[in-house]
Protein backbone atom coordinates (compact mmCIF):
# COMPACT_ATOMS: atom_id res chain seq x y z
CA UNK A 1 0.00 0.00 0.00
CA UNK A 2 1.35 3.39 -1.01
CA UNK A 3 -0.25 6.74 -1.90
CA UNK A 4 0.11 6.20 -5.63
CA UNK A 5 -2.14 3.11 -5.35
CA UNK A 6 -5.00 4.94 -3.64
CA UNK A 7 -7.51 6.01 -6.27
CA UNK A 8 -10.89 7.69 -5.91
CA UNK A 9 -14.20 6.53 -7.37
CA UNK A 10 -16.84 8.82 -8.83
CA UNK A 11 -18.25 9.48 -5.34
CA UNK A 12 -14.81 10.51 -4.07
CA UNK A 13 -14.32 7.35 -1.99
CA UNK A 14 -10.76 6.03 -1.86
CA UNK A 15 -10.04 2.60 -3.35
CA UNK A 16 -6.81 0.63 -3.14
CA UNK A 17 -5.53 -0.45 -6.55
CA UNK A 18 -2.57 -2.42 -7.86
CA UNK A 19 -2.53 -5.41 -5.54
CA UNK A 20 -0.02 -7.19 -7.77
CA UNK A 21 2.32 -8.20 -4.95
CA UNK A 22 -0.54 -9.76 -3.01
CA UNK A 23 -1.20 -12.00 -6.00
CA UNK A 24 2.38 -13.09 -6.58
CA UNK A 25 3.40 -13.79 -2.99
CA UNK A 26 3.09 -17.45 -2.14
CA UNK A 27 4.77 -20.84 -2.36
CA UNK A 28 5.63 -20.40 -6.04
CA UNK A 29 6.86 -16.81 -5.71
CA UNK A 30 10.52 -17.83 -5.89
CA UNK A 31 9.93 -18.60 -9.57
CA UNK A 32 8.70 -15.09 -10.34
CA UNK A 33 11.88 -13.13 -9.67
CA UNK A 34 15.56 -13.81 -9.52
CA UNK A 35 17.20 -14.24 -6.14
CA UNK A 36 17.85 -10.96 -4.40
CA UNK A 37 15.30 -8.99 -6.46
CA UNK A 38 13.25 -6.49 -4.48
CA UNK A 39 9.46 -6.46 -4.85
CA UNK A 40 7.73 -3.38 -3.51
CA UNK A 41 8.54 0.21 -2.59
CA UNK A 42 11.07 0.35 0.29
CA UNK A 43 9.64 3.61 1.67
CA UNK A 44 6.31 1.80 2.37
CA UNK A 45 7.58 -1.71 3.19
CA UNK A 46 6.90 -3.45 6.46
CA UNK A 47 9.91 -4.81 8.32
CA UNK A 48 8.96 -8.38 7.43
CA UNK A 49 8.75 -7.49 3.73
CA UNK A 50 12.10 -5.68 3.92
CA UNK A 51 13.57 -8.85 5.44
CA UNK A 52 12.14 -11.02 2.65
CA UNK A 53 9.68 -12.82 4.94
CA UNK A 54 6.01 -13.52 4.11
CA UNK A 55 3.69 -10.54 4.49
CA UNK A 56 0.14 -10.64 5.78
CA UNK A 57 -2.48 -8.23 7.07
CA UNK A 58 -0.14 -6.72 9.72
CA UNK A 59 2.31 -5.83 6.92
CA UNK A 60 -0.43 -4.05 4.99
CA UNK A 61 -1.45 -2.17 8.15
CA UNK A 62 2.17 -1.09 8.66
CA UNK A 63 2.24 0.27 5.09
CA UNK A 64 -1.11 2.02 5.61
CA UNK A 65 0.23 3.55 8.82
CA UNK A 66 3.14 4.97 6.81
CA UNK A 67 0.63 6.54 4.40
CA UNK A 68 -1.32 8.01 7.33
CA UNK A 69 1.89 9.25 8.94
CA UNK A 70 2.77 10.95 5.66
CA UNK A 71 -0.73 12.48 5.41
CA UNK A 72 -0.39 13.93 8.90
CA UNK A 73 3.18 15.21 8.65
CA UNK A 74 3.89 15.74 4.95
CA UNK A 75 6.71 13.18 5.01
CA UNK A 76 7.19 9.46 5.50
CA UNK A 77 8.79 8.27 8.74
CA UNK A 78 11.83 7.04 6.83
CA UNK A 79 13.22 8.89 3.83
CA UNK A 80 16.59 8.38 2.23
CA UNK A 81 17.83 8.18 -1.37
CA UNK A 82 19.57 4.90 -0.51
CA UNK A 83 17.38 1.79 -0.78
CA UNK A 84 19.73 0.01 1.62
CA UNK A 85 19.29 2.73 4.28
CA UNK A 86 15.48 2.68 3.83
CA UNK A 87 15.39 -1.10 4.25
CA UNK A 88 17.57 -0.93 7.35
CA UNK A 89 15.36 1.83 8.78
CA UNK A 90 12.26 -0.30 8.19
CA UNK A 91 13.97 -3.21 9.96
CA UNK A 92 15.66 -1.44 12.87
CA UNK A 93 14.80 2.24 13.38
CA UNK A 94 11.87 3.57 15.33
CA UNK A 95 9.89 6.17 13.40
CA UNK A 96 10.19 9.73 14.66
CA UNK A 97 7.22 10.64 16.86
CA UNK A 98 4.37 12.14 14.85
CA UNK A 99 4.45 15.10 17.22
CA UNK A 100 7.76 16.27 15.78
CA UNK A 101 5.98 17.41 12.60
CA UNK A 102 2.32 17.38 13.66
CA UNK A 103 2.20 18.72 17.23
CA UNK A 104 -1.57 19.26 17.34
CA UNK A 105 -2.76 15.74 16.58
CA UNK A 106 -4.73 13.97 19.31
CA UNK A 107 -2.77 11.73 21.66
CA UNK A 108 -4.99 8.79 20.71
CA UNK A 109 -4.26 9.23 16.99
CA UNK A 110 -0.52 9.42 17.68
CA UNK A 111 -0.72 6.17 19.65
CA UNK A 112 -2.82 4.29 17.06
CA UNK A 113 -0.51 5.19 14.18
CA UNK A 114 2.63 4.32 16.15
CA UNK A 115 1.15 0.99 17.26
CA UNK A 116 0.57 0.10 13.60
CA UNK A 117 4.22 1.03 12.95
CA UNK A 118 5.50 -1.53 15.46
CA UNK A 119 8.44 -3.57 14.16
CA UNK A 120 6.91 -6.91 15.20
CA UNK A 121 3.72 -7.90 13.31
CA UNK A 122 2.17 -9.33 16.49
CA UNK A 123 2.39 -5.86 18.11
CA UNK A 124 0.23 -4.27 15.38
CA UNK A 125 -3.56 -4.42 15.04
CA UNK A 126 -4.56 -7.90 13.93
CA UNK A 127 -7.22 -6.84 11.41
CA UNK A 128 -7.91 -3.91 9.11
CA UNK A 129 -11.35 -3.48 10.68
CA UNK A 130 -9.78 -3.19 14.16
CA UNK A 131 -7.27 -0.62 12.86
CA UNK A 132 -10.06 1.38 11.18
CA UNK A 133 -12.09 1.35 14.39
CA UNK A 134 -9.07 2.50 16.44
CA UNK A 135 -8.46 5.34 13.96
CA UNK A 136 -12.13 6.37 14.01
CA UNK A 137 -12.20 6.40 17.82
CA UNK A 138 -8.93 8.34 17.95
CA UNK A 139 -10.36 11.25 16.00
CA UNK A 140 -13.84 11.37 17.52
CA UNK A 141 -14.32 14.78 19.17
CA UNK A 142 -15.07 13.36 22.63
CA UNK A 143 -11.93 11.20 22.69
CA UNK A 144 -9.46 12.78 20.28
CA UNK A 145 -7.88 15.64 22.15
CA UNK A 146 -4.48 17.03 21.36
CA UNK A 147 -1.99 17.98 24.04
CA UNK A 148 -3.13 21.57 23.66
CA UNK A 149 -6.74 20.48 24.33
CA UNK A 150 -8.04 21.34 20.87
CA UNK A 151 -10.56 19.03 19.30
CA UNK A 152 -10.14 17.28 15.99
CA UNK A 153 -13.31 16.65 14.04
CA UNK A 154 -11.88 13.63 12.25
CA UNK A 155 -9.56 12.42 9.56
CA UNK A 156 -10.62 14.05 6.37
CA UNK A 157 -9.68 12.85 2.95
CA UNK A 158 -9.91 16.21 1.24
CA UNK A 159 -9.85 15.76 -2.49
CA UNK A 160 -8.23 18.71 -4.19
CA UNK A 161 -6.99 19.17 -7.75
CA UNK A 162 -3.24 18.77 -7.81
CA UNK A 163 -1.45 21.74 -9.24
CA UNK A 164 2.15 22.66 -9.88
CA UNK A 165 2.59 24.17 -6.41
CA UNK A 166 1.31 21.49 -4.03
CA UNK A 167 2.05 22.00 -0.36
CA UNK A 168 4.31 19.33 1.17
CA UNK A 169 1.48 18.08 3.40
CA UNK A 170 -0.57 16.99 0.40
CA UNK A 171 2.22 15.96 -1.95
CA UNK A 172 2.24 12.23 -1.08
CA UNK A 173 -0.69 11.28 -3.28
CA UNK A 174 -0.36 13.58 -6.24
CA UNK A 175 -0.20 10.52 -8.48
CA UNK A 176 -3.70 9.40 -7.50
CA UNK A 177 -6.16 9.96 -10.31
CA UNK A 178 -9.71 11.19 -10.04
CA UNK A 179 -12.44 9.43 -11.99
CA UNK A 180 -13.23 10.87 -15.39
CA UNK A 181 -15.53 13.86 -15.17
CA UNK A 182 -18.53 14.43 -17.39
CA UNK A 183 -16.09 15.93 -19.89
CA UNK A 184 -14.23 12.62 -19.95
CA UNK A 185 -10.90 13.74 -18.49
CA UNK A 186 -9.18 12.43 -15.40
CA UNK A 187 -7.15 14.69 -13.17
CA UNK A 188 -4.56 14.05 -10.48
CA UNK A 189 -5.63 14.53 -6.87
CA UNK A 190 -3.96 15.36 -3.61
CA UNK A 191 -5.00 14.04 -0.22
CA UNK A 192 -4.84 16.31 2.82
CA UNK A 193 -4.32 15.25 6.42
CA UNK A 194 -6.41 16.04 9.47
CA UNK A 195 -9.39 18.36 9.56
CA UNK A 196 -9.65 20.56 12.62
Amino acid sequence: IKPQNILFDSAGKPKVADLGLAKVWGPDSEHLTKTGALLGTPKYMSPEQAAGRPVGVPGDLYSMAIVIYEMLTGRAPFEDPSIFVLLMDQLQSEPPPLRENAPDIPDALHDVVHRALAKRPEDRPDAASAFALELRRAVEPRRGRSRAGSRVTGLSAKVEPAGPAIAPAVAPVTNAVAPASAGGSSRPLALAGVGT
